[in-house]
């Protein structure tokens, strides 16, 4: 397997008057694996064989998914294969052969791993109030969700609030709440990149010599902090981050939300 990746920090003063200023940090990273060697020409033609049973294959990512490829919705009016009907998934027919099968599976994507992470503090300050804000972001992966298959065995009908098709409501994204994905056992991709608003952070420093009562302290800080304000991504389940593979309708114990956590704290001296 080969591996290469690029890091950069950097961290900058924006702004310094005499009462406000804004500094800011800022780093990025790019981390790429792929796979240049496995078992060697095993069926003697000349080529490398990739082992499509562990979902490797040379060239490609180590965590690459190989699956068949969504292209969009069946819709009223448009030529559908014997079997399937209006609001059920349609597969890319990678072949050409005008019909779907094994042939047709390529590699739609991979995951456990971004392809570009980077996060960006700011803080700013004016007198004795400062405003701490941090965000952080992954992008390039994915992961299958097929809790998106509102219907089949083991459940009867999904929880999950999409746009689901129906006649007057004709998503190209969502299948129809009678889709249970039987044949093909393929999977449902959807995006993990993300945007968090990782910290937000509002502090005052209380001026202590103005104040006979507090001449004690020679600093006095009071700050009031949320934690995962917001996360801005198409993921579907709780946590983008630390998101598993969920292949089955019925869903999976070990996902769990990014708790939103306030807190109010005194930091003094004396």
């Amino acid at each position: 397997m080969f591996n290469k990746g690029i890091e950069v920090s950097l961290s900058t003063e924006n702004v310094k008057a005499s009462k406000f200023s804004w500094s800011s940090s800022f780093s990025f990273a790019y981390n790429k694996n792929e796979i240049i060697h496995l078992f060697g020409d095993i069926d003697g033609d000349g080529i490398e064989d990739d082992a499509p049973e562990n979902n490797w294959f040379i060239g490609e990512h180590i965590n690459a998914y190989f699956d068949y490829e969504f292209d969009g919705i069946y819709q009223e009016g448009d030529e559908i294969p014997s079997g399937h009907f209006p609001g059920d998934i349609r597969l890319k027919d990678n072949s050409g052969n005008d019909t779907i099968g094994v042939n047709d599976r390529t590699i739609v994507g991979h995951g456990k791993f971004p392809d570009f992470t980077f996060t960006f503090n700011n803080t700013f300050s004016y007198g004795n109030l400062s405003l701490y804000i941090s965000m952080n972001s992954m992008f390039g992966w994915v992961a299958p969700f097929d809790l998106v298959y509102p219907h089949g065995p083991g459940i009867p009908m999904n929880f999950l609030d999409v746009d689901y098709w129906t006649p007057e409501n004709r998503s190209n994204t969502y299948p129809s709440l009678l889709y249970s994905n039987a044949g093909r056992d393929n999977h449902y991709y959807v995006s993990r990149d993300f945007l968090r608003i990782s910290n937000v952070a509002l502090s005052y420093n209380l001026n202590t010599s103005n104040l006979p009562i507090l001449s004690g302290f020679s600093s006095l800080r009071f700050t009031f902090s949320i934690k995962n304000l917001y996360t801005f991504t198409k993921w579907l389940g709780p946590d983008p981050e630390n998101a598993k593979d969920i292949t089955t309708i019925k869903g999976s114990r070990d996902h769990f939300p990014m708790p939103r956590i306030y807190s109010l704290g005194i930091n003094m001296s004396f």
